[in-house]
Protein backbone atom coordinates (compact mmCIF):
# COMPACT_ATOMS: atom_id res chain seq x y z
CA UNK A 1 0.00 0.00 0.00
CA UNK A 2 1.34 3.42 -0.97
CA UNK A 3 1.03 6.59 1.05
CA UNK A 4 -2.34 8.36 1.20
CA UNK A 5 -1.58 12.07 1.55
CA UNK A 6 -5.13 13.32 0.95
CA UNK A 7 -8.13 13.29 3.25
CA UNK A 8 -11.70 14.54 3.14
CA UNK A 9 -15.07 14.16 4.84
CA UNK A 10 -16.13 14.51 8.46
CA UNK A 11 -14.42 13.53 11.69
CA UNK A 12 -14.41 9.73 12.07
CA UNK A 13 -15.88 9.88 15.57
CA UNK A 14 -18.96 11.71 14.27
CA UNK A 15 -19.93 8.82 11.97
CA UNK A 16 -22.54 6.45 13.36
CA UNK A 17 -22.82 2.76 12.44
CA UNK A 18 -19.25 3.02 11.17
CA UNK A 19 -17.99 0.64 8.48
CA UNK A 20 -14.83 0.68 6.41
CA UNK A 21 -14.06 0.27 2.73
CA UNK A 22 -10.52 -0.26 1.43
CA UNK A 23 -10.10 -0.12 -2.30
CA UNK A 24 -7.19 -0.13 -4.72
CA UNK A 25 -8.24 1.99 -7.70
CA UNK A 26 -6.93 4.64 -10.04
CA UNK A 27 -10.23 6.48 -9.52
CA UNK A 28 -9.63 7.26 -5.85
CA UNK A 29 -9.76 11.03 -6.38
CA UNK A 30 -12.99 10.76 -8.37
CA UNK A 31 -14.58 8.68 -5.61
CA UNK A 32 -13.51 11.21 -3.00
CA UNK A 33 -14.97 14.12 -4.98
CA UNK A 34 -18.25 12.27 -5.50
CA UNK A 35 -18.45 11.43 -1.80
CA UNK A 36 -17.95 15.09 -0.93
CA UNK A 37 -20.95 15.98 -3.09
CA UNK A 38 -23.13 13.17 -1.77
CA UNK A 39 -25.20 12.94 1.39
CA UNK A 40 -23.16 10.02 2.72
CA UNK A 41 -21.57 10.56 6.17
CA UNK A 42 -17.94 9.56 5.60
CA UNK A 43 -14.28 10.19 6.30
CA UNK A 44 -11.66 9.16 3.75
CA UNK A 45 -7.95 9.04 3.07
CA UNK A 46 -6.71 8.46 -0.45
CA UNK A 47 -3.75 8.56 -2.79
CA UNK A 48 -3.23 8.02 -6.49
CA UNK A 49 -4.14 4.34 -6.48
CA UNK A 50 -6.09 3.60 -3.31
CA UNK A 51 -8.70 4.92 -0.93
CA UNK A 52 -9.90 4.05 2.57
CA UNK A 53 -13.40 5.17 3.48
CA UNK A 54 -15.06 5.12 6.91
CA UNK A 55 -18.78 5.56 6.35
CA UNK A 56 -22.20 5.13 7.92
CA UNK A 57 -23.30 1.59 7.07
CA UNK A 58 -26.84 2.81 6.52
CA UNK A 59 -25.56 4.35 3.29
CA UNK A 60 -23.85 1.25 1.92
CA UNK A 61 -25.98 1.17 -1.23
CA UNK A 62 -25.20 4.80 -2.02
CA UNK A 63 -21.48 4.24 -1.43
CA UNK A 64 -21.46 1.20 -3.71
CA UNK A 65 -23.18 3.24 -6.40
CA UNK A 66 -20.51 5.95 -6.23
CA UNK A 67 -17.73 3.38 -6.46
CA UNK A 68 -19.50 1.57 -9.30
CA UNK A 69 -19.84 4.74 -11.35
CA UNK A 70 -16.15 5.52 -10.95
CA UNK A 71 -15.19 2.05 -12.15
CA UNK A 72 -17.60 1.62 -15.06
CA UNK A 73 -16.13 1.08 -18.51
CA UNK A 74 -18.16 3.92 -20.00
CA UNK A 75 -16.81 6.32 -17.39
CA UNK A 76 -14.12 7.97 -19.53
CA UNK A 77 -16.39 8.21 -22.56
CA UNK A 78 -19.09 9.87 -20.51
CA UNK A 79 -16.62 12.30 -18.99
CA UNK A 80 -15.49 13.30 -22.48
CA UNK A 81 -19.13 13.81 -23.50
CA UNK A 82 -19.78 15.95 -20.42
CA UNK A 83 -16.69 18.04 -21.12
CA UNK A 84 -17.77 18.47 -24.75
CA UNK A 85 -21.20 19.67 -23.67
CA UNK A 86 -19.60 22.02 -21.18
CA UNK A 87 -17.17 23.44 -23.73
CA UNK A 88 -19.85 23.97 -26.38
CA UNK A 89 -22.54 25.10 -23.91
CA UNK A 90 -24.71 22.40 -25.45
CA UNK A 91 -26.00 21.16 -22.12
CA UNK A 92 -29.49 20.49 -23.43
CA UNK A 93 -28.09 17.41 -25.17
CA UNK A 94 -28.24 15.83 -21.70
CA UNK A 95 -32.00 16.33 -21.24
CA UNK A 96 -32.71 12.60 -21.85
CA UNK A 97 -30.41 11.68 -18.95
CA UNK A 98 -31.96 14.36 -16.74
CA UNK A 99 -35.46 13.16 -17.62
CA UNK A 100 -34.53 9.61 -16.65
CA UNK A 101 -33.30 10.67 -13.23
CA UNK A 102 -36.41 12.78 -12.61
CA UNK A 103 -38.74 10.04 -13.90
CA UNK A 104 -40.27 12.37 -16.47
CA UNK A 105 -40.13 12.94 -20.23
CA UNK A 106 -37.88 15.09 -22.36
CA UNK A 107 -40.98 16.82 -23.74
CA UNK A 108 -42.01 17.85 -20.24
CA UNK A 109 -38.56 19.30 -19.53
CA UNK A 110 -38.56 21.19 -22.84
CA UNK A 111 -41.67 23.04 -21.69
CA UNK A 112 -39.50 24.66 -19.04
CA UNK A 113 -37.68 27.94 -19.83
CA UNK A 114 -34.40 27.40 -21.66
CA UNK A 115 -32.32 28.70 -18.75
CA UNK A 116 -33.94 26.12 -16.45
CA UNK A 117 -33.17 23.36 -18.96
CA UNK A 118 -29.53 24.45 -19.03
CA UNK A 119 -29.44 24.72 -15.24
CA UNK A 120 -30.73 21.15 -14.93
CA UNK A 121 -28.17 19.82 -17.40
CA UNK A 122 -25.29 21.67 -15.72
CA UNK A 123 -26.36 20.25 -12.36
CA UNK A 124 -26.41 16.79 -13.93
CA UNK A 125 -22.80 17.34 -15.03
CA UNK A 126 -21.77 18.57 -11.58
CA UNK A 127 -23.45 15.75 -9.64
CA UNK A 128 -23.28 12.86 -12.08
CA UNK A 129 -20.66 10.98 -10.06
CA UNK A 130 -22.70 11.03 -6.85
CA UNK A 131 -25.30 8.48 -5.79
CA UNK A 132 -28.66 8.55 -7.54
CA UNK A 133 -30.45 9.94 -4.48
CA UNK A 134 -28.18 12.99 -4.34
CA UNK A 135 -28.38 13.52 -8.09
CA UNK A 136 -32.17 13.31 -8.02
CA UNK A 137 -32.33 15.62 -5.00
CA UNK A 138 -30.27 18.34 -6.68
CA UNK A 139 -32.20 18.17 -9.95
CA UNK A 140 -35.55 18.08 -8.17
CA UNK A 141 -34.54 21.13 -6.13
CA UNK A 142 -34.11 23.12 -9.35
CA UNK A 143 -37.49 21.97 -10.67
CA UNK A 144 -39.18 22.74 -7.36
CA UNK A 145 -37.68 26.21 -7.11
CA UNK A 146 -38.68 26.93 -10.68
CA UNK A 147 -42.24 25.75 -9.97
CA UNK A 148 -42.45 27.90 -6.86
CA UNK A 149 -41.16 30.91 -8.77
CA UNK A 150 -43.74 30.27 -11.50
CA UNK A 151 -46.52 29.91 -8.92
CA UNK A 152 -45.43 33.12 -7.21
CA UNK A 153 -45.44 34.91 -10.56
CA UNK A 154 -48.90 33.59 -11.36
CA UNK A 155 -50.18 34.67 -7.95
CA UNK A 156 -48.67 38.13 -8.42
CA UNK A 157 -50.21 38.50 -11.88
CA UNK A 158 -53.53 37.25 -10.55
CA UNK A 159 -53.52 39.87 -7.81
CA UNK A 160 -52.40 42.58 -10.24
CA UNK A 161 -55.30 41.90 -12.60
CA UNK A 162 -57.98 41.28 -9.97
CA UNK A 163 -60.84 43.82 -10.32
CA UNK A 164 -61.90 45.76 -7.20
CA UNK A 165 -63.78 43.65 -4.72
CA UNK A 166 -67.57 43.67 -5.03
CA UNK A 167 -68.07 45.33 -1.70
CA UNK A 168 -65.92 48.23 -2.90
CA UNK A 169 -68.07 48.61 -6.01
CA UNK A 170 -71.24 48.46 -3.95
CA UNK A 171 -69.91 51.07 -1.55
CA UNK A 172 -69.05 53.38 -4.43
CA UNK A 173 -72.52 52.86 -5.90
CA UNK A 174 -74.22 53.61 -2.58
CA UNK A 175 -72.09 56.71 -2.13
CA UNK A 176 -73.01 58.00 -5.58
CA UNK A 177 -76.71 57.33 -4.89
CA UNK A 178 -76.55 59.20 -1.59
CA UNK A 179 -74.87 62.17 -3.26
CA UNK A 180 -77.49 62.13 -6.00
CA UNK A 181 -80.36 61.99 -3.48
CA UNK A 182 -78.82 64.80 -1.42
CA UNK A 183 -78.50 66.98 -4.52
CA UNK A 184 -82.08 66.25 -5.48
CA UNK A 185 -83.26 67.12 -1.95
CA UNK A 186 -81.47 70.47 -2.09
CA UNK A 187 -83.11 71.23 -5.43
CA UNK A 188 -86.53 70.24 -4.06
CA UNK A 189 -86.13 72.45 -1.02
CA UNK A 190 -84.99 75.33 -3.24
CA UNK A 191 -88.03 74.93 -5.51
CA UNK A 192 -90.38 74.84 -2.51
CA UNK A 193 -88.74 77.95 -1.07
CA UNK A 194 -89.12 79.77 -4.40
CA UNK A 195 -92.75 78.62 -4.64
CA UNK A 196 -93.56 79.97 -1.14
CA UNK A 197 -91.83 83.22 -1.95
CA UNK A 198 -93.96 83.66 -5.14
CA UNK A 199 -97.10 82.86 -3.20
CA UNK A 200 -96.24 85.46 -0.55
CA UNK A 201 -95.59 88.11 -3.23
CA UNK A 202 -98.87 87.31 -4.91
CA UNK A 203 -100.74 87.60 -1.60
CA UNK A 204 -99.16 91.02 -0.88
CA UNK A 205 -100.02 92.25 -4.38
CA UNK A 206 -103.61 91.04 -3.99
CA UNK A 207 -104.07 92.92 -0.70
CA UNK A 208 -102.79 96.15 -2.13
Amino acid sequence: MSDMPFSCGADIDSIENREILKLETSKAANIAIALEQSSIPFSAKYGENEIIVFYDGSYRQELEEVVSKAGMEEYEALLRELKRCSAESDYTALLPEVAEVLHTTVGTLKKRPLDIQEHLCKAYVDYWQTDRYTLHRELDRIVTLDSRSYDDLQEYEKKSHTPPKQEHSETAYITREMQKQAAEEVCRQRREAEKRERQQREERNYRT
